[in-house]
């Protein structure tokens, strides 16, 4: 879950987690 977090700051890292596997 803390994988898109430095990617998407703006976005929570759970979200940030679901749009790192879609992207």
């Amino acid at each position: 879950a803390f994988h898109g977090n430095s990617l998407h700051g703006s976005i929570p890292p759970e979200m940030s987690n679901l749009t790192a596997l879609r992207a």
